[in-house]
């Protein structure tokens, strides 16, 4: 008889062999997978820092550089603070000027919470004449003249106070309202014209303005763009602000003999503004230097926004003070100090700093004793060096305390 052929163990191993190789591999290929990944994050935070470390790098060499090609008298490294007070209400309104007598003007609240452009001197706030309406005031000159804007209801009158008189500028053809911002020290005044949306405030259609002896006249918007904000002018008539692109970008522009100069942005930056325009030709503003949305880790360090200073064709990033990526600069002088304000990230925890190419980046919180003030936005700054500076009461924590202090070299 035939017997049945035993099968045959092996068979059944060598199954059992090829289950277990697979279940190796499967592990070998999950390990150097895990493995691809952390290596790949490795090298994208290795990257990052890198390049975080070249950015700081290049930014401390343009502040050098900065500081060694624009020469500035030394900003003082102390400072009295005195308080302005209010008209009554209970804070002012965040905005202002000083002249090199260390009067000011600016904007309170009264008893009743109306808001009141005002004029300050030796310590003595007084009201200007609004003829009933809200007003702020935006700028003065050496000779008292003062010039703000008339706030009738859904409608702004730009203004020149003379004589404690508010006279109005006029407006612009084509346009519903206008802002005066800065005037020099002739007498001369700039702002713009102005259709308010209700939704856009800052992109409404506007037109700068220049009235001098008397005489409203309109200032070109730049070619390619669609709106224009002017918000300082020097004793040349030298006009700083920025216009509107088609792409609804901001840049900083001056305006100087009949012609608009783009100023251009920081390295790596798409928007820039102009503020200030000193009487050698000096501007400062602000230029973004990376992309506004980066998550706070990659910015650690590495300014968004950072204040620029232009002179003789050359825009030099004079940076941030530690810690900052939010720099912005409002005023300077015809000794090229300048001040602004400064923050983490956000425009909130905003810090006042004073810039000169002796010391660089500084906050005037660590130049001033006072403990019963956090300084938050330098506004102005005249020749002498005096600071007109938007503080809050280290008592209080909300905005509607907040009070205009001046800032004296002691």
């Amino acid at each position: 008889m035939g017997t049945d052929t035993p099968r045959q163990p092996v068979v059944c191993g060598s199954v059992s062999i090829t289950i277990a190789d697979m279940f190796k591999r499967v592990l070998i290929a999950l390990f150097l997978f895990l493995l691809f990944i952390a290596c790949s994050t490795l090298f994208v935070l290795g990257l990052g820092i890198y390049a975080s470390y070249c950015f700081d790098r290049d930014e401390r060499r343009d502040a050098a550089l900065a500081q060694s090609a624009i020469h500035t008298s030394p900003a003082a490294t102390h400072y009295t603070v005195v308080d302005l007070k209010t008209l009554g209400g209970s804070y002012d309104y965040h905005g202002g000027g000083v002249n090199d007598v260390g009067d000011v003007v600016g904007s309170s609240e009264d008893s009743k919470e109306q808001l009141h452009a005002f004029f300050s001197s030796s310590g003595k706030m007084t009201p200007l004449p609004s003829n009933r309406c809200d007003s702020g005031a935006s700028a003065i000159n050496n000779s008292g003249q003062i010039v703000g804007s008339l706030f009738a209801p859904g409608r702004h009158k730009a203004v020149i106070w003379a004589n404690s008189k508010p006279v109005e500028l006029g407006i612009l053809p084509g346009f519903q309202q206008s802002e005066a911002t800065a005037i020099n020290s002739r007498g001369d005044a700039t702002g713009r014209s102005f259709t308010a949306s209700s939704t856009n405030w800052w992109m409404c259609p506007s037109q700068v303005f220049l009235w001098k002896q008397g005489k409203l006249s309109a200032i070109d918007v730049p070619a390619g763009c669609t709106n224009s904000s002017a918000y300082g002018i020097n004793d040349r008539d030298e006009i700083v602000g920025w216009a509107v692109e088609q792409d609804a970008r901001t840049q900083a522009y001056l305006w100087c003999n009949g012609a608009a100069i783009d100023l251009g942005t920081l390295k790596d930056g798409t928007v820039s503004r102009a503020t200030a325009i000193n009487n050698h030709g000096q501007i400062v503003g602000s230029s973004d230097t990376a992309p506004f949305f980066t998550p706070p880790w990659q910015a650690q360090g590495r300014p968004q926004v950072s204040t620029f200073l232009w002179q003789n064709g050359t825009m030099f990033n004079l940076g941030s003070p530690p810690g900052g990526t939010y720099c912005q600069a409002r005023d300077i002088n015809d000794n090229g100090v300048v001040v602004g304000r400064y923050s983490k990230y956000t425009l909130r925890d905003r810090r006042a700093f004073i810039w000169d190419s002796i010391h660089g980046m500084q906050d005037l919180n660590r130049l001033v004793d006072s403990s019963q003030w956090f300084l938050e936005d330098a506004l102005a700054i005249d020749n002498r060096g005096q600071i007109l500076v938007f503080a809050l009461p280290a008592t209080r924590q909300t905005n509607k305390y907040r009070h205009l202090v001046l800032l004296t070299p002691s």
